[in-house]
């Protein structure tokens, strides 16, 4: 048995999860609002009846699935920037991907595939849907033009049409404009330049330090200038990527041997090190209502990961690692400028 999730007490991406509940047992929901309407009394009855015209109506269809349109890009691209060892470049070009494929949703060419959906959706109900109205052949009133009004104020006649343009085009146009405001040029080219600060980029400079970005951290010192030079930070972590390796081990408690053969004398990370983020969660910290519905597994296990035991951090996860090795050694001093991206990194929590 599948129970509807309560939309309006959790957060907005689960919206997707109970869009997916009420699409997928849409004709069981008909029958229990039926059973509900037939049966209760009062405000219950009400409420029932007003769910019912609402959704065997091909508006409610056309709009469920313009959402889950949505949903099916963004909801992957929320669960990767909320992740624990979030790789921060490939969160740059997993926004482009997302962007442009919203925007291709945005023609006629999708709206036609939306209907099409939207037919095959209704034909596989047992249930009769309220089709939208056919086009009106009465004069609609028309608006004065203003003065340097240049557009023509021609009233929609089409409901599809009018549909097309204040729902489907108006969803997509808000979700882009919020996805492209959040992660603009600048954010994007911090959380490119960011991630050359951390393990797995910083290995990759050690191997082929050649291939450093010529215009690496112009993008970060371009906000955070009057702190530290780009050509500072270029310079230290060329020469911080060498000998990072050995300052990494030399951070780790004593060996129980310092010299010959045994294996013992290798350095060993603490405790307290090695499992730093064995627990850590990433996803909703919210109660998910236990399913054992295959999609409610699917959404648990996406948002419920965490890290395997042992499992090592080395992509934004790493970021406030790095910052307490350089600041607890050494390195700060020889390395300010890495130094001070570090700080500026873990305190704007990127």
């Amino acid at each position: 048995m599948m129970r509807l999730k309560r939309v309006e007490t959790t957060r907005w991406m689960s919206h997707s999860f109970a869009l997916n509940t009420v699409l997928r047992a849409f004709d069981a929901i008909i029958e229990t609002l039926q059973n509900i309407k037939d049966h209760a009394a009062g405000d219950s009855k009400a409420t029932a009846n007003g769910l019912l015209v609402y959704f065997l109506s091909e508006k409610f269809v056309l709009t469920a699935l313009t959402y889950e349109s949505i949903y099916k890009d963004v909801e992957p691209l929320s669960t990767s920037l909320q992740g624990v060892d979030m790789d921060l470049m490939a969160a740059v070009s997993h926004v482009d991907i997302v962007l442009k494929s919203l925007s291709s949703l945005r023609s006629d060419e999708s709206f036609a595939e939306l209907l099409r959906r939207k037919d095959e959706f209704t034909g596989a109900s047992q249930f009769t849907f309220t089709a939208l109205p056919p086009p009106t052949t009465t004069r609609s009133r028309r608006k004065r033009t203003l003065d340097g009004q240049r557009a023509a104020n021609e009233p929609f006649v089409d409901l599809l049409r009018k549909f097309m343009v204040e729902t489907n085009f108006t969803s997509l146009d808000s979700i882009i404009n919020l996805i492209s405001s959040r992660f603009d040029d600048r954010a994007q080219g911090l959380f490119k330049d960011l991630s050359l600060l951390t393990k797995r980029r910083i290995a990759e400079i050690s191997s082929r330090q050649s291939e450093l970005p010529q215009d690496a951290f112009s993008a970060f010192c371009s906000v955070y200038g009057k702190f530290v030079e780009a050509e500072d930070i270029r310079r230290e972590i060329l020469q911080f990527s060498k000998v990072y390796p050995s300052y990494e081990k030399a951070y780790s408690r004593l060996p129980e041997f310092l010299h010959g053969d045994d294996k013992s004398s290798e350095l060993v990370v603490p405790d307290e090190e090695e499992h730093q983020y064995e627990e850590v969660w990433y996803g909703y910290d919210e109660d998910v209502e236990h399913q054992e519905d295959e999609l409610a597994a699917e959404v648990r296990a996406n948002r419920g990961q965490k890290l395997k035991k042992g499992e090592e951090m080395k992509n934004s996860g790493s970021l406030a690692y790095l910052f307490k090795l350089v600041h607890n050694t050494c390195l700060k001093t020889i390395f300010p400028s890495v130094y001070v991206a570090l700080k500026i990194a873990v305190i704007c929590r990127i």
